[in-house]
């Protein structure tokens, strides 16, 4: 294979600019704020920038998917101007209606960027064959625009990780103190900007006359041969674990959803990958893998919707059930599509697809509002049963719970914590339960002390996945020749972000293990300091046995630590943990600190 020149790549690079400026100019904007939203991840503040980020990153593929389009309509001028006009609007909606806040925004904000994101690429797979009958033109447009991401993924990986060593040479040899936010807003410049650019510079624009005389070869045997037996793996496995249902006669596990699904996904790769013409395959074998693949899933889609039904009679609905079941529907839709529809044409994949996307992201019919509501009645139901809510209005210690309501009460509230907040629910309650200063970071209240306003009193240690180490009760701290005192810091799961006060800025780490400390206000990251709080508890509840809520002295959560000649006295009150695959997790802590040179 001939490597292309630097000037074919520069060229190639740069025509996209002149070909589709109003998707490059989307670009530019998504770049520029990128590089100004790496200091806002930085500082944890709200701010306006992010929202111009997220929305010029959806605004790149939908004004690509125009032009696009306009090149293969001829549209007058007042149509064209119409449908940009609409297209701004939809972008400028969605930009009001996103959280100040987004970075710590409950996820539904976050799962709805990442499904939109996903819509507005389809779009661009098929627009501009919207009208038109050429199947082997829409086939090669398609993988035309896959080996060109493959190629820009490639390159703009390489130029980042050549450009970012380079940073870390003149950093380690020449002091240049470079910041660890010039690697972020690098990857950006060329993960985002550049990979995009070369991207854009290989769409192909004869759409018309786009057409595939024989599949290549490479395409073909990875089909054939690669996915084929992954399919086929999958298949005996699924199978016999069927088996296994028909005889024990039991429901399947959730987690046979996902391998369903895997095999779903590498079976219609395979038949995309197979599917610009039957007439050019000239092969019995993959005729009969196309018909039989479709035959073979249709069963296991009612394994996944079984698998699916066990987790929502125990758990209730969530956004990722939800999308199972659209996923196991629209997986029988297209089955029965191509074994039986008369025009079978493999743009109905990507744009049903697309169409379902948009519907699912906003409205009454959205993951969110639906499995909301769900969890809200749900959580009605067991208060309502147990007198706790009477009237829509909670009543403290209106009746007893048992600890399996307790737990399921927790859960529930949990989810509505990290996904949706308790914005439907605040009417309940005599007291406000939400803090409207937009300008918080940690704007809801805690799971467990929802339910304490509820009169129900849990405890996290009655999981047992769940830790908590206090203090049995206050003890007299030697703190003499301590000048600095700084009182009743906490940090929970929710609220993990940087806390600044005259001498010390503190924070959690990402993985929620570590309390990271910095004297200096610098924001190197190799000026802050760990504390592996973690360990320290894990050594505790060994200690321990099986106990789930250890009490101990108050001299026990006390760390000294020197640091530039500055000691430093953290005394800790509460730790609750969470037992994970992978240690221990801070899920909350209260501390004070004591400082003296």
């Amino acid at each position: 294979m001939k490597l292309p020149t630097l000037k074919i790549v520069i060229n190639e690079t740069l025509s996209p600019i002149g070909r589709f400026p109003l998707a490059m100019a989307a670009l530019l904007v998504a770049v520029i704020s990128g590089i100004q939203v790496v200091n806002v991840l930085d500082n944890q503040t709200p701010s306006l920038i992010v929202k111009l980020f997220l929305t010029a990153i959806l605004g790149a593929p939908l004004m690509l998917s125009f032009e696009l389009y306009s090149e293969t309509k001829t549209l007058g001028r007042m149509k064209k101007m119409s449908i940009l006009i609409f297209l701004i609007l939809i972008l400028s909606i969605y930009f009001m209606l996103l959280p100040e806040n987004f970075i710590n925004a409950v996820s539904k904000h976050h799962i709805r960027f990442l499904l939109l994101l996903a819509a507005v690429h389809l779009i661009v797979s098929f627009v501009p064959f919207s009208g038109i009958k050429n199947a082997n033109g829409f086939w090669q447009f398609n993988i035309t625009l896959l080996s060109r991401w493959g190629t820009s993924f490639i390159y703009s990986n390489v130029l980042y990780a050549g450009f970012a060593l380079s940073f870390l040479a003149l950093d380690r040899l020449f002091g240049f103190n470079i910041i660890h936010q010039r690697y972020m807003q690098l990857w950006i410049v060329i993960c985002i900007g550049f990979n995009t650019l070369y991207f854009a510079g290989g769409i192909p624009n004869n759409f018309q006359n786009l057409t595939v005389a024989e599949i290549p070869r490479v395409i073909k045997n990875f089909a054939q041969y690669i996915l084929a037996s992954l399919i086929l793996v999958y298949a005996v496995i699924l199978y016999i674990y069927v088996g296994k249902i028909v005889i024990t006669w039991s429901w399947p596990q959730g987690w046979v959803s996902r391998l369903i699904i895997s095999f779903a996904v590498l079976g219609f790769l395979t038949n995309l990958l197979l599917s610009p013409n039957k007439e050019l395959l000239k092969n019995a074998w993959s005729e009969t893998f196309r018909k039989w693949f479709l035959i073979l899933l249709l069963p296991l889609i009612l394994i996944l919707v079984l698998a699916l039904s066990e987790r929502v009679d125990n758990y209730g609905l969530t956004e990722s059930r939800i999308l199972g079941y659209i996923i196991a529907a629209w997986l029988f839709f297209i089955s029965v599509y191509f074994l039986f529809g008369s025009r079978q044409n493999i743009k109905m994949i990507p744009a049903s697809l697309t169409l379902i996307l948009l519907l699912i992201s906003y409205g009454p019919l959205s993951l969110f509002n639906i499995a909301e509501n769900n969890q809200i009645t749900r959580l009605t139901e067991i208060l309502t049963a147990n007198k706790t809510l009477v009237q829509g209005k909670v009543i403290e210690n209106g009746g007893t719970l048992n600890k399996k309501d307790q737990e399921k009460i927790y859960k529930i509230l949990e989810y509505l914590r990290e996904t949706h907040g308790f914005e439907k629910i605040e009417g309940w309650f005599s007291v406000p339960i939400l803090d409207k200063n937009e300008k918080k970071i940690n704007p809801y209240l805690e799971p467990e002390k929802l339910m304490a306003l509820m009169g129900i009193k849990y405890d996290k240690a009655y999981q047992s996945n769940y830790f908590l180490i206090s203090v049995q009760k206050p003890e007299e701290l030697n703190i003499s020749g301590f000048e600095n005192v700084i009182a009743d810091i906490e940090f929970n799961k929710y609220n993990a972000t940087e806390q600044k006060f005259s001498t010390i800025a503190l924070k959690l780490n990402d993985k929620k293990t570590d309390l990271l400390f910095n004297l200096n206000g610098s924001r190197r990251s190799e000026n802050w300091q760990c504390l592996n709080l973690a360990n320290f508890c894990d050594s505790m509840i060994a200690r321990n046995g099986t106990l789930h809520e250890i009490k101990t002295s108050q001299q026990k959560l006390v760390i000294d630590i020197f640091f530039a000649e500055i000691k430093i006295k953290f005394v800790f009150s509460d730790i609750n943990l969470l037992k994970t695959n992978f240690g221990y997790e801070i899920t909350s802590v209260k501390f004070s600190i004591f400082l003296k040179k």
